[in-house]
């Protein structure tokens, strides 16, 4: 381990880069024979900038950012005079403020408690992320205020970074962890991550006329990765295999193949040719919905044993998958698959010393579909003064939104949802506000 000031390593925390490239291109055509059609096309290469958390946890890594837990009893309790007096850590004495104090330095025989966890450090070939983003479309005029786009949108990104635990357990002797005892887990980022995506997306939109304008956005899409998100975490690595790199790569946890949201405002007739009261009390009043239609959250079914049957200590184990058995997911009527969301038979605990068979995300938890309602008016009191009515409600006709089913096997509910998912029950809220 090498620390910011040592020789090799500079204040950056990893090596610096000035080669990296990233031409942006893009080309809108529309041909002189098809006047209301627009075809466009792009490329474009980014780099990805590095999460917070990854610095972030380098204040956890020894020595940087020392911790100390206080545990009395009824017999032996914490003096609030001294609590440290009975702290055998440091030796009685406060140790703060910390060294990392401006103009104080760790002496030379500054002492590690074993083991040493190392939170976050950064490998000496790392690199920042690069993501090619390509897309074509076309677009169509459809008259009436309308149009039509349908488009391909794909990416591809690599050297992404990714935290791996270079201290694993090592399934020896019977399962008895071999690994440097000296030492905790050492979570290091690599850059060594991939991640594709690749969706087809229609968009139907209406500019407002006659007093209504709408739009829908409908998506189908495919997210591949190796993790769907900086995976650094304090006490382990989230990566679930951290000897096979591929093991970890499949359907990303962001993966959500539909996605359908359409939304629309109208406003009623003005009545300007009526008297005031029915002017006042049924016109212009504004009526909004936002319809909003998906698939469900992807499933990983986990391993036995505290998902660590691997004895790896990333308690991400994956199940096995049975032969011959079939998923079955979200078979018969919403009561029985809220019971048995998918076919348990099809997985079984990954044997000891493995990572399990079965992929990563192999399906989805139950779809969403919601709907939410808007009724709004306004009315002009006096000059600078007016006045508005609001009426919301969100998940208006109260469709159960289910959450994803217990998927660790071996668990007493295992295949069975428990709970809501992100969208509650119906909820109505009115406001009425003046403005001046």
């Amino acid at each position: 381990m090498i620390f910011p000031g040592d020789k090799g390593l500079s204040s950056g925390l990893m090596p610096n880069t000035y080669n990296y490239w990233e031409p942006r291109l893009g080309v809108a055509w529309q041909p002189k024979a098809l006047p209301h059609t627009v075809f466009h096309a792009a490329f474009g290469a980014f780099t990805s900038p590095l999460s917070y958390v990854m610095y972030n946890h380098m204040a956890l890594s020894a020595p940087f950012s020392p911790t100390y837990a206080f545990n009395g009893t009824s017999s032996t309790p914490i003096s609030f005079a001294n609590p440290w007096a009975s702290y055998p850590g440091t030796g009685g004495a406060n140790p703060f403020p910390p060294f990392v104090q401006r103009g104080y330095r760790p002496p030379s025989n500054y002492t590690f408690l074993k083991p040493v966890s190392m939170e976050g450090e950064f490998a000496t070939n790392f690199h920042l992320g690069i993501t090619q983003s390509w897309n074509a479309s076309v677009q169509q005029d459809l008259g009436h205020n309308l149009s039509l786009q349908i488009a391909y949108v794909g990416s591809e990104s690599y050297h992404m970074a990714t935290a791996m635990d270079q201290n694993p357990g090592i399934f020896a002797n019977g399962g008895k962890r071999t690994t440097y005892t000296d030492f905790g887990h050492i979570l290091t980022n690599f850059s060594n991550g991939t991640a594709s995506y690749n969706a087809l997306q229609a968009s139907l939109e209406k500019r407002i006329s006659h007093n209504l304008q709408f739009q829908s956005n409908f998506t189908w899409s495919k997210t591949i990765d190796t993790w769907a998100t900086g995976n650094i975490s304090v006490g382990g690595s989230l990566l679930p295999n951290p000897f096979n790199l591929r093991f970890n790569r499949g359907n990303s946890a962001l993966n959500v193949p539909i996605i359908w949201i359409s939304n629309a405002v109208y406003t009623t007739p003005s009545l300007s040719g009526k008297n005031m009261l029915l002017r006042q009390t049924l016109g212009s009043w504004q009526v909004s919905a936002i319809v909003t239609s998906q698939s469900g959250t992807p499933i990983t079914i986990l391993g036995g044993s505290g998902n660590n049957n691997s004895q790896s200590l990333q308690s991400a184990d994956r199940a096995n998958v049975v032969p011959s058995q079939s998923y079955g997911v979200r078979q018969g009527s919403r009561s029985q698959w809220i019971n048995a969301y998918f076919n348990t038979g099809a997985f079984t605990s990954n044997p000891a010393g493995t990572f399990g068979t079965s992929p990563k995300n192999p399906f989805s938890g139950p779809p969403i579909n919601s709907t939410d309602l808007g009724v709004s008016k306004n009315w002009s009191l006096t000059e600078g003064i007016h006045l508005q009515f609001r009426w919301e409600m969100f998940n208006a006709f109260n469709h159960p939104d289910f959450g994803t089913p217990v998927s660790t096997v071996g668990a007493s509910n295992f295949g069975k949802i428990t709970g809501i998912g992100f969208i509650p029950p119906r909820v109505g809220q009115g406001a009425l506000k003046v403005e001046f």
